[in-house]
């Protein structure tokens, strides 16, 4: 060991590098790491973060210049102690460094020294240009902004409500939009249905009316033809007494010819629905009673009372009082036609067919049936079918002859066929 130190051969902390060092009696005390830390501490010193959170608005700070001014001397004292203790490459001493990293260490300590100076002079520069600010404006300063902090607090809490309340606003507007939207697709859908409701209407409507020129065309035939030439009277003969027949069905009875009620009262039917016939052909209007043609089971109905009278007879037990009734009735009838075609100006024929209403006899023959008095009952029935026999030709003959001096009457509708018409033309 020499004056300056002990000679060693040791690796540096720092490069790691071996060489023969001298440990400095000055460096031994001092810790290698401690100045490298130091020499950190300067590269990332608080100096600068102080300068900037400093108060600008006052004078120089003395507290701030003395930190200065301390760093630099302990960096100085660091690098004097390093440059009076330089060490060899060949003297060696643990815990060191080599020449070379404390050559380096040294350049580093006075550029940070140089580092230190220029901010030193800058913050007394910025110091310097600083204004002077009163302590009493500063604070009515802070007073206003916190002033306009509070209302720019309760605007933003104000328009923070009005947002709540446009979000809800928003929300019906969007529900009833969604509402609208349904109500529209279910009406376009009720549309489109209702089209093709229409479109089908129409092609029925193309049908109803090809049918009814049909029924027209038809009704136009039937109205020029004879509508009650199905019904064919004659009559059988029997021991001397003739019986009227109305297409083969008998309408009379005799004691040794005991015709069926069956047949009598299919024979009513079929004389019930002719008479009625020819009223329509004629539009004659019967006031007092009405037919209601029904086969075998025909009736009257008295128009006034609204009693109906059955036009039929089921044997001895039956209520013939209703069945002579309504044959007075069935007469009556007759007659009302007989006096509209007549015009009320009898001819010869009506003298032998004569009809008196209030007797109910034709011919002088009551129209009543009484089981001991029948072969006059079928005198009357014969009477009666010829008369209306008679009454069918003079028809007949009057609406031919019309039809030859008068022009054809335009088509005329029945009353259904009418409605049909106007129910199609409202589709």
């Amino acid at each position: 060991m020499n004056k300056n130190g002990t000679r060693l051969t040791y690796t540096c902390i720092n490069c790691h590098k071996s060489d023969d060092l001298i440990q400095s009696d000055v460096l031994s005390s001092m810790n290698v790491e401690n100045i490298v830390d130091s020499f950190v501490v300067v590269k990332n010193s608080v100096l600068s973060s102080t300068l900037s959170q400093s108060n600008k608005n006052e004078k120089s700070d003395p507290l701030v210049k003395s930190l200065y001014d301390n760093k630099k001397l302990e960096l100085e004292e660091i690098k004097t102690n390093i440059c009076n203790h330089k060490i060899s490459t060949k003297d060696a001493v643990p815990d060191n460094m080599c020449n070379e990293c404390i050559e380096e260490l040294i350049k580093s300590l006075n550029e940070e020294i140089e580092q230190l100076q220029r901010e030193e002079n800058l913050y007394v520069l910025e110091d310097m240009s600083i204004p002077f600010v009163d302590e009493r404006q500063y604070k009515e300063k802070m007073r206003k902004l916190k002033e306009d902090e509070a209302k720019l607090t309760q605007t933003h809490f104000s328009l923070k409500v009005e947002a709540n309340k446009r979000a809800k606003q928003r929300n019906t507007t969007e529900n009833k939009i969604n509402t609208f939207k349904s109500k529209e697709k279910n009406y376009w859908q009720v549309l489109m249905k209702q089209h093709d409701i229409l479109n089908s209407t129409h092609a029925d409507k193309l049908s109803n009316q090809r049918l009814l020129k049909h029924f027209d065309e038809e009704y136009k035939r039937l109205e020029h033809s004879n509508s009650t030439s199905w019904a064919h009277i004659w009559y059988e003969e029997f021991d001397g007494v003739k019986i009227g027949t109305i297409n083969g069905l008998k309408l009379g009875r005799l004691p040794r010819q005991q015709t069926p009620w069956s047949e009598i009262n299919a024979a009513w039917g079929l004389c019930s629905l002719l008479l009625l016939q020819m009223s329509m052909d004629e539009k004659v209007d019967f006031l007092m009673y009405r037919i209601i043609p029904m086969g075998q089971t025909s009736k009257m109905k008295d128009c006034e009372s609204g009693k109906e009278y059955e036009l039929y007879n089921q044997g001895p037990r039956h209520n013939i009082l209703n069945f002579n009734t309504a044959m007075k009735y069935f007469l009556c009838c007759l007659s009302d036609y007989c006096k509209f075609i007549d015009k009320n100006k009898p001819s010869r024929d009506d003298v032998h067919y004569a009809i008196d209403e209030d007797l109910g006899t034709i011919g002088e023959c009551s129209v009543e049936y009484r089981p001991d008095q029948e072969t006059v009952w079928t005198k009357a029935m014969i009477s009666m079918l010829i008369k209306l026999k008679q009454m069918r030709r003079k028809s007949i003959t009057d609406r031919c002859c019309r039809s030859l001096k008068q022009e054809p009457e335009p088509v005329r509708i029945f009353p259904d066929f009418a409605c049909l018409k106007e129910l199609t033309m409202q589709k």
